[in-house]
């Protein structure tokens, strides 16, 4: 197979919109998992953002002003342990504290 072209199961499986749902879903499932097999006796949760510069026109990149880039702009949610709670990978051209 050639690596240059991704395969099948990257493009047509995980690619697909209820799958992107799920994959970001995942980390928040592994840490909830730990929470059931050992509660916390409290939660702090960190709200953050980022940017993810892109190459080229990627679905779902924009202009971002304040990055100066095309980029994705994802939103995280990290707890007192520094694990990733949840994650959204949002449009580069999305407000902040949007979402």
């Amino acid at each position: 197979m050639n690596s240059v072209y991704p395969a099948r199961f990257e493009t047509d499986i995980l690619a697909s919109a209820h799958n992107r749902v799920a994959l970001a879903d995942l980390p928040g499932h592994w840490i909830d998992a730990m929470h059931d097999a050992q509660p916390p006796k409290w939660f702090t949760l960190d709200m953050g953002i980022s940017v993810s510069p892109t190459h080229r026109d990627q679905e779902g990149t924009a202009w971002n002003g304040h990055f100066g880039c095309k980029c994705y702009h994802p939103l995280f949610v990290l707890n007192q342990f520094s694990d990733l709670e949840r994650c959204a990978l949002r449009k580069g051209n999305v407000h902040s504290p949007d979402g």
